[in-house]
């Protein structure tokens, strides 16, 4: 029984040894929350990055990280391409409003666009 223990905690222990260096990035970000959130004493906080930094530990591969962030960016892209669809409709149609409106959709998703793929390359770079 006591083999048994030791050989459990030395696989659970070297799990995190062998985790890809994206899912060690992520894991060092919300240590480094963790800390902050018990410098100012926020304990909702501390509870949520606990749970945020558990998930990490037990489900984190880099390539689901990569695969999920690729996902998002075509969803992202997508969407874009959609309200640049509308803002044609509108134009034809003679509604400013509508089109400012779709304008202002478009350049929110741009922007998040941009943080996305900088975020899939700094990945990349770790990989």
């Amino acid at each position: 029984m006591k083999m048994f223990r030791l050989l459990f905690i030395f696989l659970l222990g070297g799990a995190f040894v062998f985790a890809g260096a994206i899912c060690n990035h992520k894991r060092t970000l919300l240590n480094k929350k963790l800390e902050f959130a018990k410098e100012i004493q926020n304990a909702q906080m501390e509870r949520e990055i606990k749970i945020a930094l558990s998930s990490v530990e037990h489900f984190c591969s880099d390539e689901k990280v990569l695969q999920d962030l690729q996902d998002k960016i075509s969803k992202v892209e997508s969407k874009i391409a959609e309200n640049q669809e509308d803002i044609e409709e509108a134009k034809a149609k003679g509604k400013i409003d509508k089109v400012k409106k779709e304008s202002f959709k478009v350049s929110k998703l741009q922007a998040e666009l941009e943080e996305l793929k900088v975020e899939l390359a700094e990945y990349e770079k770790l990989k």
